[in-house]
């Protein structure tokens, strides 16, 4: 029963631990999603300002081309630049509708909502030089590996719960009362009213059709499940904690 016990609140603090852990990545997502819109309207500005620019160089050399000084050649290619300005523009205003729809999707909105972003004027600082400090700090921080942690524990515990089921169980009963009639004369009688009794019982799980060695063994190699699975995610972020921090610098 500890072990049972044991189990199901380690469990508990696994979930609440994914709680956690859901709750980080809701949060990565929307920091990712505002990036994103904001780096696409960035993009939608600069390629508003490339088509002013080249609309002018084209209105430079129409002129030019009027007054005779240019060929119909340079008209053509200023009006192909043009055209390939407005394209990206097109392009670049698309990104940045989709970018809002993903942040709107990753706040809860049903529909798209148009946001005045801002840019945080929050200073960055660079990552350390060596990688393996990053790497500690998420084992320690990451509340998945917690979680996993504590998968690993709940199944040891209920592993050991199954294994106690092949020792002897011993149950004890006892009753004790008093009847409410008596066969006495003048309140004289050769029996009292008063009785007890105490019963012990003795159960030894061996003709059971190897149950419960099976129910341990299983108990055991899911135990082993968890703890290489707890091995797995440790090295899947180890890599993204790498990959991050070769990007960042």
């Amino acid at each position: 029963t500890n072990n049972l016990v044991a189990s199901a609140a380690l469990r508990a603090k696994a979930a609440d631990m994914n709680a956690v852990a859901t709750a980080d990545q809701v949060k990565l997502a929307v920091d990712e999603a505002f990036y994103n819109a904001l780096q696409t309207f960035a993009l939608q500005q600069v390629a508003e300002q490339t088509v002013r620019a080249r609309q002018l160089v084209s209105d430079q050399i129409t002129a030019l081309f009027e007054n005779k000084l240019r060929s119909q050649l340079d008209v053509s290619f200023a009006n192909a630049n043009l055209a390939q300005a407005k394209l990206l523009l097109l392009d670049t205003q698309n990104n940045y509708q989709a970018a809002l729809s993903a942040l709107s999707q990753v706040l809860g909105y049903s529909s798209q909502q148009q946001f005045d972003l801002v840019d945080t004027d929050t200073e960055l600082k660079p990552p350390p030089d060596a990688v393996s400090q990053l790497q500690d700090a998420a084992f320690s921080n990451r509340p998945e590996i917690a979680s996993q942690a504590y998968e690993y524990q709940a199944a040891q515990h209920f592993q050991k719960a199954e294994r106690d089921l092949l020792l002897p169980s011993i149950q004890a009963l006892g009753v004790v009362g008093r009847t409410p009639y008596s066969n006495s004369i003048a309140g004289v009688s050769p029996f009292t009213s008063w009785y007890g009794a105490i019963g012990v019982n003795v159960n030894i799980p061996i003709f059971n059709g190897f149950l419960y060695p099976a129910r341990s063994r299983e108990a055991g190699f899911r135990a082993q499940a968890a703890d290489q699975q707890l091995r797995d995610l440790k090295d899947r972020i180890a890599n993204d904690v790498r990959t991050s921090w070769l990007s960042a610098i």
